[in-house]
């Protein structure tokens, strides 16, 4: 039989365990904030005159300017890793375009990194269908609802509540060269783009490992069509 002193003890003991334990995940939650804070950019700030959705912009801009067979998207070794980088103060990283690769790349010291974790882009060349810039919005939206299992990780630093960083953009104008990405040819339009997009600040000098990924689809849904994401980059800073 156990006492109702005993009892009381283990009571107490569960008590300060419970306090602990909740304690724990409170320091945890802050340091992870104050480690991502050093990392990233907040989404909800300017940074270099734009916000994270006007940077959206230029980095569709950006990537669809560059002929497919160039383009940094189809480069499984990070060889077109420095076309067309014209920005003063950010560098672009792109996605695997479907599937896992690894790039090597050098950047100049000083800029900071913006890159798409995964991210869609509707525009009127694309889809016939679309006559206002509302049902461009509602095309990628739907899309990127089917974002899941979202994962950065910078020097072996898991970044958390990654859902924070989705940013859509203002509407805006893009022109493609007659062999252009999506099979787009010498397309002048407008589109929108809905996605998760991070900026890191400008890395220390030296060697980075950076990976991010994500899920167009439920995995767990028996049937479902699946899109995984995966890059990692080698990254050298100098």
């Amino acid at each position: 039989m156990i006492s109702i002193k005993s009892k009381k003890t283990a009571f107490c003991s569960t008590i300060v365990l419970s306090a602990i334990y909740v304690l724990s995940l409170f320091l945890l939650s802050i340091a992870s904030g104050v480690q991502e804070s050093k990392l990233i950019e907040s989404p909800d700030s300017k940074h270099y005159g734009l916000s994270y959705g006007e940077w959206s912009v230029k980095w569709w801009q950006w990537v669809l300017s560059i002929p497919a067979d160039k383009s940094p998207i189809i480069d499984k070794s990070g060889a077109y890793c420095a076309t067309n980088q014209n920005n003063s103060n950010v560098w672009f990283l792109v996605g695997s375009g479907g599937g896992e690769v690894v790039r090597t790349c050098t950047i100049p010291a000083g800029k900071a990194i913006f890159f798409p974790i995964i991210n869609v882009e509707c525009s009127y060349a694309e889809d016939s269908a679309a006559k206002t810039e509302q049902d461009l919005r509602n095309c990628a939206r739907e899309d990127q609802n089917k974002v899941t299992n979202l994962r950065v990780s910078i020097d072996g630093v898991n970044i958390q509540n990654l859902t924070k960083y989705r940013t859509d953009s203002p509407l805006f104008n893009f022109t493609t060269p007659e062999n252009g990405l999506f099979d787009l040819k010498s397309a002048s339009t407008q589109g929108v783009s809905d996605g998760y997009f991070v900026m890191l600040k400008p890395p220390s000098p030296g060697s980075h490992e950076l990976i991010f990924s994500g899920v167009f689809g439920n995995p767990t849904i028996a049937g479902s069509q699946i899109l995984i994401e995966m890059a990692t980059y080698h990254l050298t800073i100098e």
